[in-house]
């Protein structure tokens, strides 16, 4: 069992104007699709290393400067919906960093563990 890591875009302030206009004219579809998408980051599981999802490098590439450029331009949430910092997250991370590594399901780049797949449960 483990707990998934989310995180959202900021919008910007087009998009928060776009978002206010459609709900003022009762255009919730509109609203609702110009929010930014919830992307899972990762899963911390007990007893193993943090194991972020590549997502298809969509986001970032496969490193660690990479993944904190993206996410310093995010909120970030576990799947309880508890918002974490940017520092609290990597100091989640880094503490796990040394429990057991899954290289079997993905490879491990500046310490940090990817997984080859974007399906996580």
């Amino acid at each position: 069992m483990g707990t998934n890591y989310y995180a959202i875009k900021k919008a910007d302030d087009e998009t928060k104007a776009k978002i206010k206009l459609a709900i003022d004219r009762d255009d919730y579809i509109t609203a609702r699709d110009s929010i930014p998408e919830l992307i899972h980051i990762g899963k911390s599981s007990g007893g193993w290393n943090f194991l972020f999802n590549n997502q298809n490098w969509r986001y970032f590439l496969g490193n660690r400067k990479s993944l904190n450029e993206f996410l310093s331009d995010c909120k970030i949430y576990d799947e309880y919906e508890h918002e974490l910092s940017i520092n609290e997250f990597w100091v989640m991370v880094d503490r796990k960093s040394s429990y057991k590594q899954e290289i079997e399901y993905g490879f491990i780049v500046d310490g940090l563990n990817f997984s080859n797949y974007t399906e996580f449960s």
